[in-house]
């Protein structure tokens, strides 16, 4: 999945697999997710699957060939 922070200044997108986990010491059992670049937690989000777009998805819409999550500009044909 494609993420990026959105923490004003901060520029880091990259994949959820480069992101830094940690266990949550506020709610037991769940985890913490940071950027890796400005440290923040839990200010990811997912950014729109189109390659070379890294803007925040705003529709999540299923599709022929699977459910895609996309910015306003790339939804799916077959969703307008």
């Amino acid at each position: 999945m494609k993420l990026r922070c959105e923490v004003h200044r901060c520029t880091w997108h990259g994949l959820d697999s480069e992101t830094l986990t940690a266990p949550d010491p506020f709610d037991i059992g769940e985890t913490l997710t940071g950027c890796p670049s400005c440290k923040s937690a839990n200010t990811l989000r997912e950014a729109c699957d189109e390659p070379d777009c890294w803007e925040f998805s705003s529709c999540g819409t299923p599709t022929e060939t699977g459910y895609r999550r996309t910015c306003g500009k790339h939804l799916p044909k077959e969703a307008k």
